[in-house]
């Protein structure tokens, strides 16, 4: 099954499938322990070494890095769609409502964008954090959610990077690219089309599409593919772990 979600918190890595299983991975990969059982996982976040997972059904759950067992936090939140952590801040959206909480999901109060409607996805890089409303554009925030302003994308995200002075929104057909904030926009052509995710190592940068591993040593000026010993290429997430890919 494909990865839903992945995040590397320190040498620990987590993964959500689509078919609704979760584990966490202390040895680079090599050998995976189950966790959070009958819950289908949304996405993954940290602060510090504490992991929080929303599942789709929006119970929120935290557990310490060096642990299995999760403990449920009563948000009172319904109809997440989006679930995101920027400069240790919770940040959750959906059919009720854009919410934000500073205390590590105790308390909850509203985010206030300027935008209608649902919002759809969620992701961040750094202080960057950028919200898909359905029937909107995208929004943007450079300070971690204190002032908003819209992208005049209209896609879908699949994932944020920030590479040097470029800010990179990636969705399944193109990689937009921004080197003033997001004010404006225009299409990465030095990639290939579509964009499952970014990673960097010591080695350098790496994004995956659908079916192949392409690594930058130029600070994604170029980019060539490194997807020898790939077998299966449906490629969805793509994390680091202790300089490992």
């Amino acid at each position: 099954s494909s990865p839903h979600s992945m995040m590397a918190v320190g040498t620990t890595l987590y993964v959500s499938l689509q078919n609704g299983k979760n584990y966490k991975s202390t040895d680079n990969g090599t050998t995976w322990i189950p966790i959070l059982p009958n819950y289908y996982i949304r996405r993954f976040g940290a602060i510090g070494n504490k992991v929080f997972a929303m599942s789709i059904n929006s119970v929120l759950f935290t557990m310490d890095n060096s642990s299995t067992e999760a403990t449920i936090i009563p948000t009172g939140l319904t109809g997440i769609n989006g679930f995101t952590i920027c400069n240790s801040k919770i940040f959750a959206a959906g059919l009720t409502g854009f919410y934000s909480s500073s205390d590590e999901g105790v308390t909850w109060a509203q985010v206030t964008t300027g935008f209608t409607g649902n919002v759809s996805q969620l992701e961040s890089t750094g202080s960057i954090l950028v919200a898909r409303y359905v029937n909107s554009p995208v929004a943007i925030s450079t300070d971690g959610g204190t002032t908003w302003r819209a992208t005049g994308l209209s896609t879908g995200i699949l994932s944020i990077a920030k590479i040097n002075d470029m800010l990179l929104i990636g969705d399944s057909q193109r990689v937009n690219k921004s080197i003033d904030n997001g004010v404006s926009w225009s299409v990465y052509s030095n990639v290939p089309n579509g964009w499952g995710g970014v990673a960097t190592n010591s080695s350098g940068y790496f994004y995956g599409t659908g079916d192949s591993v392409y690594r930058s040593l130029d600070g994604g000026a170029t980019w060539t593919e490194s997807s020898s010993g790939i077998a299966a290429k449906l490629l969805q997430k793509i994390v680091t772990v202790d300089n490992n890919l």
